[in-house]
């Protein structure tokens, strides 16, 4: 009887842990194509989970979340080998049960002229209130072995993105006639 209560009482602590320390927002799933005018397309889709910070206004609802993608693609004509973009989407309000998709777009000309495929390597870093979210698998791409090759990943990307400044745009910098009516985007800050 005492082992049956100890185990329920271990088993009740490990979820009040598990869910203090929840995820608040997290990646679902990253993906690129090629929309019929030539521009590449990532996708973020984030999902909105209970928010347990202590001082957040409610816990049904998260603000002041921030998704920076960090792609490279192959380009043998650059130092390394590889070509970095980073962009970011600041997302004003997001509620609990919300699943979103946060797209990224670079112009048909940059793909051409650089002769772009699909991106090598990406990572999707999500921020809520300025608190960097867990790593999560579904948030990179498979050729990362551990968090310090994703960690060495963005400081590059970050160096090496200079040259690509603003080439990688969050939806809402996308002439509407390119991005559509882009469903399932959330409601952002826009940053002109």
């Amino acid at each position: 009887m005492l082992f049956k209560n100890i185990t329920i009482l271990f088993g009740i602590i490990l979820f009040l842990k598990s869910s203090l320390f929840s995820q608040v927002v997290s990646v679902e799933e990253v993906k690129f194509s090629y929309l019929k005018n030539n521009w590449l397309v990532g996708e973020v889709e984030i999902s909105t989970a209970t928010n347990n910070d202590p001082k957040a206004t409610s816990d049904k609802f998260a603000e002041n979340v921030i998704v920076r993608l960090y792609v490279a693609f192959e380009n043998s004509k650059t130092v390394g080998n590889l070509d970095y973009f980073v962009s970011q989407a600041d997302i004003m309000i997001l509620e609990k049960g919300d699943k979103n998709v946060v797209r990224f777009f670079i112009p048909d000309k940059v793909i051409k002229m650089n002769r772009y495929r699909l991106p090598k390597y990406f990572y999707a870093e999500l921020t809520v209130d300025k608190k960097v979210q867990k790593f999560d698998s579904r948030a990179f791409s498979s050729n990362f072995n551990n968090i310090e090759s994703i960690n060495s990943f963005m400081q590059k990307a970050r160096q090496g993105m200079a040259v690509n400044q603003g080439r990688l745009m969050p939806s809402y910098n996308v002439p509407l006639n390119v991005k559509g009516n882009d469903p399932g985007a959330p409601i952002y800050f826009k940053n002109f």
